[in-house]
């Protein structure tokens, strides 16, 4: 019904010709993750939720970027904003109580969380996503679009991968979706002159993302924490 197709599809080969088999990738991805988010204990629900709702934001976010923006497809850049935190769930998984240290000291204003991580834990979740994204075997772009997405780089191309990540991953936090409250995005400097000289787009763009959140939320099937 998203598709808004006058025919039925009947058979897994035809639905393929129209979701294509980047979307199908990042439908199995996606739910995948849900699985993934939704368990441990009730008493982290609440940074589970907002930390999903966030990287559905930026997945969302990073694909309206690269194709309004960019004019180039965006499925790439859905699946790296939609992975681009879940080192954070493989630490809450594998060091639950460093990870429940790490997000409790954590002051914005102080540091920036992958310092609390490495003081805490001895790594970050930029350097555990991109790990696992390899593992998985994502384009590299995707692997270095997580690692990166922290890093406040001397000269990264707007419309790459990570380019794309860094400047939703902003939107997203300057939309009140962090990953972790208070939270917030890190622009390298020709990203923030590339938002200043397109500024009317991004807000454009701004304003359009809670549909577009809601549309995908529908083929998705994302739900809100």
């Amino acid at each position: 019904s998203y598709y808004g197709l006058r025919q039925k599809i009947n058979s897994i080969s035809r639905a393929l010709v129209f979701i294509g088999m980047k979307n199908l990738r990042n439908m199995v991805v996606t739910e995948a993750l849900k699985g993934i988010v939704g368990k441990g204990a009730k008493n982290k629900m609440t940074i589970r939720n907002g930390l999903w709702l966030h990287s559905a934001t930026v997945g969302i976010c990073g694909q309206m970027i690269s194709e309004r923006i960019f004019e180039k497809k965006g499925e790439d850049a859905f699946l790296c904003g939609i992975l681009h935190d879940i080192g954070m769930i493989i630490e809450d998984q594998v060091v639950k109580d460093l990870f429940k240290q790490t997000y409790e000291a954590y002051d914005p204003e102080s540091k920036s969380i992958t310092e609390y991580e490495r003081e805490i834990i001895g790594t970050d979740h930029c350097e555990l996503g991109s790990l696992l994204a390899k593992t998985w075997k994502l384009p590299i772009e995707v692997q270095e679009g997580i690692q990166d997405h922290h890093n406040v780089l001397d000269h990264v191309s707007p419309s790459s991968v990570t380019g794309i990540i860094q400047t939703a991953d902003y939107v997203a936090c300057q939309m009140k979706h962090p990953a972790l409250p208070g939270m917030h995005g890190v622009l390298s400097p020709n990203l923030a002159s590339h938002i200043q000289e397109n500024l009317e787009e991004y807000r454009t763009l701004s304003k359009d993302l809670p549909e577009e959140i809601s549309k995908a939320m529908e083929i998705y099937q994302i739900e809100e924490g």
